[in-house]
This record gives C-alpha cells, sequence and structure tokens, in this order.
C-alpha cells in the first residue's frame, strides 16, 4: 500500500473512532440529563431583542448537581473534559454578539 493511501486509511480509521467515541459521549450526556435549551438574544441600540440562535447545551446547574461519583467517572472516562470545553465555548457567544455589534455599526 502506497504511503497516500495508507494516510486515507488512517484517517478514515480514526474519523469512525471519534464518530463512536462522539456517539457515546452524547448518548451519556443526554442519559444523564445534562441537555438544556438555550437561546441567544441580541440587545439592539433601541432596545429591542433579536434572537441570534437557538441551541441545545450542557447545563452548568444540572452538571454540578450530579453526585460524586457520577462525575468521578466522567472526569476517568475524559467526558468531563469535554463537557468543561463545551461549556467555556459558550462564553464566545458574547464575542461573537459584540463583533456582530461592531459590524452592524460600520455598515
Amino acid at each position: 500500500m502506497s504511503e497516500g493511501t495508507q494516510a486515507r486509511v488512517d484517517f478514515c480509521v480514526q474519523y469512525h473512532d471519534e464518530r463512536r467515541r462522539t456517539k457515546v459521549f452524547c448518548e451519556k450526556i443526554k442519559e444523564l440529563g445534562l441537555l438544556n435549551g438555550q437561546r441567544v438574544n441580541q440587545t439592539m441600540s433601541d432596545g429591542t431583542e433579536v434572537k441570534i440562535a437557538d441551541y441545545v447545551s450542557i447545563d452548568p446547574s444540572k452538571l454540578t448537581a450530579l453526585d460524586k461519583d457520577t462525575l468521578q467517572e466522567l472526569h476517568q472516562d475524559g467526558s468531563l473534559a469535554t463537557i468543561f470545553a463545551q461549556l467555556f465555548s459558550l462564553e464566545n457567544w458574547n464575542r461573537l454578539i459584540v463583533r456582530r455589534s461592531t459590524l452592524q455599526g460600520s455598515s
């Protein structure tokens, strides 16, 4: 097998493995009841609210309510790091809204 072909096969194997891990992770957080619907709004200069997005996210309060054994299991299998990464990424909404406001103001 050529180097290029092997690289493609390795990529497919890695993709398949990551897809399977993602499916298991999503099933686990759904089973634990950690998901919650969210909405992001932007307040315009005239005071009106404009919906930016509706999405499903991990609810920090539901995560906090988990028992220590479940949290330890999530930590040991690597899920807790993924959960925190998702929660930290939510902080980007404020930056995106500021950027959107800035771009709207310059047009």
